[in-house]
């Protein structure tokens, strides 16, 4: 029986159009979700058979797969030039192929070894023998200086392959793997009196694979950047036309800002900070600056003629004090890194402490074209540096577990952070435009409402280098996962509510594909939802779930959710009357 071109269409409508695939991802983050509470209430073990590693499941990624490459080439999208997109699907299959080979050839256990003996089996779902000994030569925990705190736990073995006539020494400890004929040999834990050692022994056809993809959507995320027909530069080019480029003028700052540093450690400045506590006294001034700025603009609001002259000045004197606070605030992250020797993300202050740098300088990258960025971006981060200032906040540094101790963690957390910055202004500014039309309900000579179409746009802007930045950062993650405990991805709870925020801010930003009409009211509606995925992935974790990941608090429910909810569920109905305001201007 033969498809004509008619059924292939109902065919490819039916199954594989983006409708469809927008029901996929929905599909994928339901039961990623179900996933994670099942696995708090039964165990991770029942979580995979249930849902990670079950069959269906694998269908479910496989489909979604196919779907991308059905409309990759529907749409012909290289013959618009859009490359990005054309290599997306492409890095996202070989990656799928990698997790598949690794779900299904991967043989993973334990290897226990007394110091002087030697052994070639290790134990996972059942015996393995391994095709060459080693043998264990010494184990030793290295301690900080003065503290009982280890440093690093270090294991010289020795490889004896006598096939190959191989008698060699090697060392492994934390984020330092031994790779011999295919397998890997991992730090794993060590007997309680310090003279036996235990190793995590993989052998992994899927990295590869899995690597190559990563690097390739890397790639395609750093032209969706930069390339003159990807979003960002097509969002930049609709707010305004014919300006520089923003990012490269925040990077020479940066490099500036490094090189200023680096120069006046020797007048001893970290005594300065520590001493008249910078930092707190900056989130103190960020917010007093917005309230200022609030009171100016109600004063203007009031009484247009008599400030309308003065307002311009203050505007420059906000702008420049911002600007002024984002140095001090570098310069102090800079110097807790160089003075403890280590990042800055070990804790909760410090996260807490990145993140409000990171949406200052998000607010800043976006401020090119509105003021409003910045506005929501200093009073963010006052915000944050004043509640990372409490006293039930621990400020002071503790020593770095050995864990930590890589470049792909500082990675991997310093753009998952930064990613952070943009997710916190775009949900900021997508209230505000919810706020903006709400009012037109009221006030219909409302100014705000001409501005909301180029709001909007900056707030998409900003989700997009959120959700690319967050996409880098987990790919960062699953490397150091790998380097570190021999899996790029074990379904821990926060990686999967790290996914599902993926999905989720994905869904929104192409809502425009679904909803041809009043999609932007939409996008601004739904971004709350996408916003609780993160939050959940960054304190709900640690709440609720236990895991490999420490970062973030603990603590109860916080009741201000509920209100943040019911005030959202207002303003989206009474923006509904509105919605087509979203559309001004926007052809």
């Amino acid at each position: 029986m033969r498809i004509n071109e008619r059924d292939f269409k109902v065919i490819r409508k039916f199954f594989f159009s983006i409708k469809t695939m927008f029901v996929l991802v929905l599909g994928l983050i339901v039961s990623i979700i179900i996933a994670t509470l099942l696995e708090r209430t039964y165990g991770s073990s029942t979580a995979k058979v249930l849902v990670y590693e079950a069959f269906w499941f694998e269908i479910l990624w496989i489909w979604f797969s196919i779907t991308l490459f059905v409309n990759l080439f529907h749409s012909k999208l290289w013959q618009r030039g859009k490359w990005d997109m054309v290599l997306f699907p492409f890095a996202f299959f070989i990656i799928l192929s990698g997790v598949i080979l690794t779900q299904h050839f991967a043989i993973e256990g334990y290897l226990s070894i007394r110091e002087g003996e030697t052994s070639n089996q290790f134990i996972g779902a059942k015996p393995f023998k391994l095709p060459f000994f080693l043998q264990l030569s010494d184990f030793k925990i290295e301690r900080y200086k003065n503290s009982d705190a280890p440093s690093q736990f270090r294991s010289d073995v020795v490889i004896k392959d006598p096939e190959h006539n191989i008698d060699k020494p090697y060392s492994i400890y934390m984020n330092h793997v031994l790779r011999y004929r295919g397998y890997r040999f991992y730090q794993y834990s060590f007997d309680e009196d310090e003279k036996g050692s235990v190793f995590f022994v993989s052998r992994d056809p899927g990295i590869p694979m899995a690597y190559a993809g990563f690097f390739l959507l890397i790639g395609v995320i750093v032209c969706a950047f930069f390339h003159p027909k990807g979003r960002i530069r097509e969002l930049e080019t609709e707010i305004r036309k014919g300006e520089g480029n923003s990012f490269s003028i925040i990077l020479i700052c940066l490099m500036v800002l490094i090189c200023l540093v680096s120069l006046i450690f020797h007048l001893k400045i970290e005594e300065l900070f520590s001493r008249f506590q910078i930092l707190q006294w900056l989130g103190k001034g960020f917010v007093f600056l917005n309230f200022i700025f609030l009171l100016m603009s109600l004063i203007r609001f009031v009484s247009r003629k008599r400030f309308e002259k003065l307002f311009p000045v203050f505007n420059k004197i906000f702008h420049w004090a911002v600007w002024i606070g984002f140095i001090l605030f570098t310069i102090g992250i800079l110097i807790r890194w160089v003075f403890m020797d280590q990042a800055v993300w070990n804790m909760k202050y410090e996260c807490m402490v990145f993140a409000g740098w990171a949406s200052l300088l998000a607010g800043i990258t976006l401020a090119r074209h509105s003021r409003l960025p910045m506005i929501c971006a200093s009073l963010l981060t006052g915000v944050v540096l004043i509640v990372a200032h409490m006293p039930s906040i621990y400020v002071a540094g503790s020593p770095l577990p050995p864990v930590l101790k890589s470049k792909w963690f500082i990675l991997h957390v310093s753009t998952a952070m930064a990613s952070y910055g943009f997710f916190s202004i775009g949900i900021t500014m997508g209230f505000l435009n919810l706020v903006a039309l709400s009012l037109y309900n009221f006030r219909k000579e409302n100014s705000l409402i001409s501005k909301v179409p180029a709001w909007s746009k900056i707030t998409e802007q900003a989700l997009w280098i959120g959700l690319l930045l967050l996409t880098i950062g987990s790919i960062l993650g699953a490397i150091w996962a790998n380097e570190t405990w021999g899996q790029y991805w074990g379904w821990d709870p926060k990686e999967s509510w790290t996914l599902i925020v993926i999905l989720s801010y994905a869904l929104v930003l192409n809502l425009r594909f679904v909803f041809r009409s009043h999609w932007r009211y939409w996008f601004n509606v739904l971004m709350l939802p996408a916003f609780g995925t993160l939050l959940m992935t960054y304190l709900g974790v640690n709440i609720l779930f236990s895991g490999m990941h420490s970062y973030g608090g603990g603590g109860g429910f916080p009741l201000v959710v509920l209100w943040i909810i019911g005030v959202w569920i207002i303003l989206s109905v009474l923006a509904y009357r509105n919605r087509k305001r979203f559309e001004i201007n926007y052809s």
